[in-house]
């Protein structure tokens, strides 16, 4: 007789793993497996999930369930035994054990467990013969990799579910604990500190600590041991090492899940001696790797690639390596990716560095990189652009790793001639990144790594000036341009003028040609566009002589924003329409799109909506395929002026505020602050004033600091309007007479976008202040600097006021944009206070805002209303939007029938 075995006492509930448990019973009881095997990587959690399944599968096998741990073995020919033996299978003396246990299980209907077989893969045969003779046997094995047998099913265990780190501030703390590891965490975390609990202030540290564990259980509950003594944040900044911190695990576990240096090496002391080898090599990758980088990088002289193959296919099924994810459908030239996890990475990059071959290995990574950097700099304005974005953006961490290895420690390693050339193919290597870390967001990074690759090899005082001087010239213009973009204009300036300079001095054309667009790119965002068509309009010869039909149409574009900026806008349609002409010729699939969005631009502020629109949405429609946050920024910016445009207040805001969160995710500087003044302009509009004041002054700030002058005057343009509009009539004056000698000194023209909608602003000043009054304040204010003028705002008082009286907290006060409109004894009238209130808000109405309603009443649209009037449909709205918030209306019908009640009507 025998009876069910006991399973190993199990002291803690399972956190999470409902699925895994589901799934892994389910495939179970399917009639057609027999032989499950769970596999995944050291610290996974494999031997806990087999033990839910056995325990919640307990009753199901009537001859009941044995569970055998095969840890302390490394005998393939010790597994029989140790089965028979957990069986209670006595040996007869007459026949093998393999025999007996064969007999033994002949009838029976049971589920057997074998934990941790990965070291004594060579029995696997062994299960295959016991399946063989007991039909209604059923073995469910642990395993680092699979055993391939016939029949065999392999379930992956995945590390614990994580949320992603850029949305944790999405979450509340409650909501971050549906995720597994984040719940892990906090549990064994309040085992050794019960008072601990997750907060909005340090659940980023905690999700940021679980996700560099790579959601690991055993790595998670080692690193929770440590907050007896450390916060989250604490513990987070020692996680650089994991390895030498993820120890002291509990004593009554197997000494290689103690620690998490001990869990991998036991998977590692299982490879053979050319498995050892690739292992370590592969930690000179970061972030995945491609089989021809394998290949490549990490080959032995005279390996052929196969054998390579081979040796990273077992890797693969030792779980030590992964296959990520394929590529997608319809994707061209992209090869299967493989990587792995950071904790075993950090296990296998230590190894690395313990052998003789390191500097080899990481010199053939970056060199390899190098090639692909160079290869994509070109792809990266082709027809295959988007074969290109994806190949870089799955390599971008490789780069990185490459960059500072030539930067920071091959040099320090090597002699000086030879140090030279590690920083000369770090130069390399950046320039050839430039166009995609300035067209796809990475201002900030490529700019940190152009501006110390500069700093390096600027060192380099006796280094062949003929190779290095090119490079450098062009590290100046990617690092200017990138500058231009993060609102820096100063610095920006002065790095393209020094790759002039630099590329006239090497009389390098393809050089100048780059070089000329930079400084013209500068000048034209700063509003300097006299000088910007110079140097577009010789870029665009010296393009013409190298016959460079990309560049060409850069030029054009640039001479677009030039003639746009100088409100000569059939010279700028002319100008975009070329630019894309020609970037449709040389297969350029995204910044043609720029030049369509500027298009759509063009017809937007002349007025003609629909056309607008139609160019915008395709353009945004465009951008989403190339995933070019830049552009959908600016796209959905512009459609967002047309919805205030229409008085469609909140899909404007909407669409505002994702432009924003984009052009932020960007670190694009201008597109920030013009987004702030186009969305503050918005939310005042529906009465949120504090919030739309707010937004303008962020806006004023960002452009003062990076010496942003034509953002400045509209920064400056839409506070004189909000100032006015809060009843602040002689800030808004000042403002206006800063902005108007501003301009004069910056040389930009009227009649750009701003200043239609502020071309009456005077007028209306002069109303209220008195013509006296507004000169004097106009002579005292017209010598201020913009920074002056900035340190004077006071809008407090006026939105302190606006809110009392919107929650009726202020009795008997008169609207701000009274003041100064009666004597102080008139206004304290019991009468004057007591006015009707639409008569109150017909004396507010400027006799420009009463043409307006009156022609609006007639029916007239607001492009008719505009040319009757000589002004900008955009000002017409302007115009619409200050009457609503005045007569108290919110629709077109509601301010007619106002204007025919107090006979506004010709």
């Amino acid at each position: 007789m025998w009876s069910k075995s006991e399973l190993p006492n199990l002291t803690t509930r399972l956190i999470g793993r409902e699925r895994e448990v589901a799934e892994v019973s389910g495939l179970l009881m399917h009639p057609d497996i027999r032989l499950l095997t769970l596999t995944g990587s050291a610290g996974t959690g494999k031997t806990r999930l087999c033990l839910q399944v056995a325990n919640e599968l307990r009753d199901i096998f009537p001859d009941g369930l044995f569970f055998v741990s095969l840890a302390s073995l490394n005998d393939p020919a010790q597994v029989g035994p140790a089965i028979a033996q957990v069986m209670g299978v006595k040996d007869s003396g007459n026949l093998p054990v393999d025999e007996n246990l064969n007999q033994f299980l002949e009838e029976k209907e049971l589920l057997l467990i074998l934990d941790n077989f990965e070291q004594v893969i060579g029995a696997a045969g062994l299960l295959a013969d016991l399946l063989a003779v007991a039909p209604g046997l059923k073995i469910l094995v642990t395993s680092r990799e699979v055993l391939h047998v016939y029949g065999e099913q392999e379930y992956q265990v995945q590390p614990l579910a994580i949320p992603p780190l850029s949305r944790v501030n999405e979450y509340e703390p409650s909501e971050l604990l549906r995720f597994e590891a984040i719940n892990l965490f906090v549990l064994r975390t309040q085992a050794v500190r019960p008072d601990f609990q997750l907060t909005r202030e340090n659940a980023p540290a905690v999700v940021e600590i679980c996700a560099r564990l790579d959601g690991l259980p055993l790595a998670i509950e080692l690193a929770a041991a440590r907050g007896k003594f450390l916060s989250p944040q604490a513990l987070l900044n020692r996680l650089d090492k994991r390895l030498q911190i993820l120890t002291g695990g509990a004593r009554d576990l197997p000494r290689r899940q103690q620690t998490l240096r001990d869990a991998i090496g036991w998977s590692y002391g299982l490879l053979d001696e050319r498995e050892k080898r690739l292992f370590a090599r592969l930690g000179a990758f970061l972030g995945g790797w491609t089989l021809e980088a394998v290949e490549t990088i990490c080959h032995e002289p005279g390996e052929d690639n196969l054998a390579v193959l081979e040796c990273l296919g077992s890797l693969v099924d030792k779980s030590l390596v992964r296959q990520l994810e394929p590529p997608q459908a319809g994707a061209k030239n992209l090869e299967s990716r493989f990587g792995m996890l950071e904790t075993l990475r950090e296990y296998a990059q230590d190894k690395l560095l313990e052998s003789e071959q390191a500097n080899t290995i990481r010199e053939r990574h970056a060199r390899y990189f190098l090639k692909v950097a160079e290869a994509a700099k070109k792809g990266l304005q082709g027809a295959d652009q988007l074969v290109w974005l994806e190949r870089v953006e799955a390599e971008h961490d490789n780069v990185r790793v490459a960059l500072d290895w030539l930067l920071e420690v091959a040099p320090a390693q090597a002699p000086a001639e030879k140090a030279g050339e590690y920083l000369l193919l770090a130069a390399r290597m950046g320039v050839a990144l430039g166009w995609f870390w300035y067209t796809y967001g990475y201002l900030g990074e490529g700019r940190h790594w152009l501006e110390l690759i500069l700093e390096k090899t600027g060192a380099l005082t006796r280094w062949d000036k003929t190779r290095l001087h090119p490079v450098q010239a062009e590290a100046w213009f990617f690092a200017g341009m990138m500058a231009r973009n993060q609102g820096d204009f100063r610095q920006a300036e002065i790095y393209c003028e020094r790759s002039l300079d630099f590329c006239r001095a090497l009389d390098d054309k393809p050089g100048i040609l780059d070089a000329l667009y930079g400084v013209g790119a500068v000048a034209w965002a700063q509003g300097d566009f006299v000088k910007a068509r110079g140097y577009l309009e010789e870029s665009l010869e010296v393009g013409a002589e190298l016959n460079d039909t990309w560049s060409m149409a850069r030029s054009y574009h640039g001479l677009g924003e030039v003639e746009s900026g100088l409100a000569q806008y059939d010279r700028a349609a002319t100008a975009y329409k070329g630019s894309l002409r020609l970037f449709r010729q040389v297969g350029d699939p995204l910044h043609g799109v720029f030049s369509m969005l500027r298009l759509g631009f063009l017809a937007w502020i002349q007025g003609n909506w629909p056309e607008a629109s139609e160019r915008l949405q395709e353009s945004l429609q465009l951008f989403r395929q190339v995933r070019n946050n830049w552009g959908i920024a600016y796209s959905l910016m512009y459609l967002g002026g047309i919805d205030f445009d229409q008085g469609k207040l909140p899909e404007a805001e909407t669409r505002l505020t994702e432009s924003l969160v984009r052009f932020q995710q960007e670190g694009y500087r201008p597109g920030i602050s013009r987004t702030l003044n186009f969305l503050g302009l918005t939310v005042f509009s529906q009465g949120r004033w504090r919030e739309g004041v707010r937004h303008n002054l962020e806006s004023l700030e960002l452009r003062l600091s990076g010496g942003d002058k034509l953002g400045t005057i509209y920064s400056i343009n839409s506070l004189a309007l909000l100032s006015e509009e809060l009843g602040l009539y002689e800030q808004s004056a000042r403002l206006q007479a800063v902005m108007e000698t501003y301009q004069e000194k910056v040389g930009t023209p009227n009649g750009n976008l701003y200043n239609d909608k502020f071309n009456d602003l005077n007028d209306k000043l002069v109303a209220r202040l008195g013509k006296e009054r507004f000169e004097q304040i106009w002579a005292e204010s017209v010598n201020l600097s913009p920074e002056e003028v900035a340190e004077k705002l006071d809008f407090e008082k006026a939105l302190t006021e606006r809110e009392n009286i919107q929650t009726g907290q202020a009795k008997n006060m008169q609207l701000p944009w009274f003041s100064g409109d009666l004597p102080a004894e008139t206004e304290a009238l019991p009468e004057k206070r007591g006015r009707n209130p639409q008569n109150r808000a017909l004396d507010e109405l400027t006799s420009r805002e009463i043409e307006v309603l009156g022609l609006v009443a007639q029916g007239l649209s607001n492009t008719q209303v505009a040319d009757k009037l000589s002004m900008a449909p955009r000002t017409v709205n302007v115009h619409l939007t200050s009457i609503y918030s005045k007569i108290g209306v919110t629709s077109r019908t509601a301010a007619t029938r106002y204007a025919l009640e107090n006979h506004l009507v010709p």
